[in-house]
């Protein structure tokens, strides 16, 4: 195991690459293998053009479980104030507080790993243990630095 955490499957790293650098995705989800040993692909959302990114956002949200740990990268686009189209590719890290303990533990010790695996990652990440901590507007704010419409 790397970094005391589980190790990130050759596919999971390939779905990322494809969500990073295609069009085909609107973002995706990472856990643990029954053993824990590995993180790999959950889920891959189709592509919606008809769908904005808060709407797109909501829909991540609304998979999130209450019981299982894992991680999302979501591409996250806004509008800035002054004009222009900025984006940056959002992981999270869903903690929420009905997993199982050594989930947790796991989840936290390959957090780095995984990071460095999924080149283009935006540095900040978004830590979340319950659906609050996952608001589009309050989001949005933090990673735009205040400079997106609508906030």
């Amino acid at each position: 195991m790397a970094y005391s955490g589980a190790t990130i499957e050759d596919q999971a790293v390939k779905d990322f690459m494809n969500l990073k650098f295609g069009k085909d995705s609107d973002f995706m989800l990472l856990g643990m293998s029954s053993d824990f040993a590995t993180i790999q692909t959950k889920h891959i959302e189709p592509r919606d053009e008809n769908a904005s990114n808060a709407e797109k956002w909501e829909k991540l949200r609304a998979m999130m479980p209450q019981d299982e740990a894992l991680f999302a990268v979501f591409p996250f686009s806004y509008q800035v104030k002054e004009g222009g189209q900025r984006g940056k590719l959002m992981m999270i890290s869903w903690v929420p507080n009905g997993c199982k303990l050594k989930q947790k533990m796991v989840l936290a010790s390959s957090k780095v790993y995984l990071k460095r695996k999924l080149e283009g990652v935006a540095e900040e990440s978004v830590q979340a243990s319950d659906m609050g901590d996952l608001d589009y507007k309050d989001i949005l704010k933090d990673i735009s630095r205040g400079l997106a419409v609508g906030v």
